[in-house]
């Protein structure tokens, strides 16, 4: 079994992070493999910056065709996320919604490499957390058919780096989250 993170924060190394390493780790100790990956690592075009959405003209049987995806990362990301059996999205909360960058993945991304994936949602946001998951949830339920085992909803504001780590009640939220989704990969086999 093998599960992938996509941190969605600007902060590599800031709440975002560890709370998705801790779930990593709690993965890693039931013997999955896992791996990390920033999304700002990943140069992600939003619809209409350079291009007129031609996309949605030129639909073929096999999806529409974006005319930048071979200018930027998205399709490699596709790749990293078709490639394992699930997928933890981790972001924090700017102006009660995701960050920028990801709203740009959501957009471009058909989220069909979502099919059959357990998937888990890690949110850090002290107004909005509802809304945040929910729109990450909607998006992936919506183009695809995956399994969400479920959400670790942080609802506190964490100013610093290394705060969210330090409360008890954050790590068991993603603790709880890393064993739903292990039992729903084990569902899978």
């Amino acid at each position: 079994m093998k599960v992938v993170a996509i941190v969605a924060s600007p902060r590599r190394d800031g709440n975002t992070a560890d709370m998705t390493n801790y779930a990593l780790k709690t993965l890693r100790t039931k013997g999955v493999e896992t791996n990390a990956y920033n999304l700002f690592d990943f140069k992600i075009t939003p619809c209409g910056v350079k291009c007129n959405v031609e996309c949605y003209e030129h639909v073929s049987p096999s999806g529409r065709i974006c005319p930048v995806d071979n200018e930027d990362d998205l399709l490699k990301l596709i790749e990293i996320i078709k490639d394992v059996d699930g997928v933890i999205l981790a972001t924090p909360c700017y102006g009660f919604d995701v960050p920028a960058h990801l709203k740009a993945y959501l957009e471009r991304s058909e989220l069909k490499e979502y099919d059959g994936k357990v998937v888990g949602i890690i949110a850090i946001a002290s107004l909005g957390g509802i809304h945040l998951a929910s729109t990450i949830t909607s998006n992936i339920i919506h183009n695809s058919n995956p399994f969400i085992a479920g959400w670790a909803i942080i609802t506190r504001f964490y100013p610093r780096k290394g705060q969210a780590i330090k409360e008890e009640n954050s790590r068991k939220s993603v603790e709880k989250l890393a064993e739903k989704m292990y039992f729903a990969l084990h569902g899978k086999e």
